[in-house]
């Protein structure tokens, strides 16, 4: 039998079709993630090999001139991003990364789960010269860990993310930790993500980032609350 199969990067532009801009972007990081959803495993996914990156489909886009929402396609895939490793990674980069138009905070250089170098003395508690962090912005030796109280309840899992965290600190990073109580509703999430974007050293922008409120308070409830 012959089996014809869609790859990843027809399936983005396929879904450009069918999907509206939120959607249409949280299936692209589904697709280069490094997790599936899967009930059976723990926490409701496992983790698996990306299976595309958003460059891959971004080039793959730019060899397509007659699909319709090929237009659409290549106006989203630039606000994906690689290696979310679990839903509320994705929903969190999403939020931090979109345009402040578009309903998020506007952090467009942060990068996600990007190996970070470490110094000597520092891998000796880590076991490494690298460690990955959740987000970073390297030009400023910022990172962002999302600690979630399904994944740290033992203590095993509480020392290895205590050595992970001074591994940072020892090698000049200044890491903020947000956990799920901050993302409980959204004034939370409101109120800690505007606090964390000055920590980040972005620009002021409270008037860009009120004027476009409602939309993103939208956009925080739709990513965080509808299910």
């Amino acid at each position: 039998y012959e089996i014809y199969m869609a790859s990843p990067e027809l399936c983005f532009v396929q879904a450009a079709h069918m999907l509206d801009p939120i959607d249409l972007i949280m299936f692209g990081y589904e697709l280069c993630s490094l997790y599936v959803p899967d009930s059976s495993g723990e926490f409701g996914q496992r983790s698996r090999i990306a299976i595309v990156t958003a460059d891959q489909i971004s080039k793959y886009i730019d060899t397509v001139t007659d699909f319709y929402a090929i237009n659409i396609a290549r106006r989203y895939i630039r606000h994906v991003y690689d290696n979310s490793n679990s839903p509320m990674e994705t929903r969190l980069c999403i939020i931090l990364t979109l345009p402040i138009k578009m309903g998020g905070f506007g952090m467009t250089d942060l990068e996600l789960n990007t190996p970070v170098k470490i110094s000597a003395d520092a891998g000796k508690i880590a076991g490494a010269d690298h460690l990955r962090a959740d987000f970073c912005r390297m030009k400023n030796h910022r990172l962002l860990e999302y600690d979630s109280d399904l994944c740290h309840l033992k203590p095993a899992e509480l020392a290895r993310d205590a050595n992970r965290k001074n591994a940072f600190l020892y090698s000049g990073y200044k890491v903020t930790t947000i956990t799920s109580q901050n993302l409980k509703n959204y004034h939370n999430i409101e109120n800690n993500l505007q606090i964390l974007r000055k920590q980040f050293g972005y620009p002021d922008a409270s008037e860009e980032l009120e004027l476009y409120r409602e939309k993103r308070k939208a956009l925080i409830n739709r990513l965080f609350f509808v299910t």
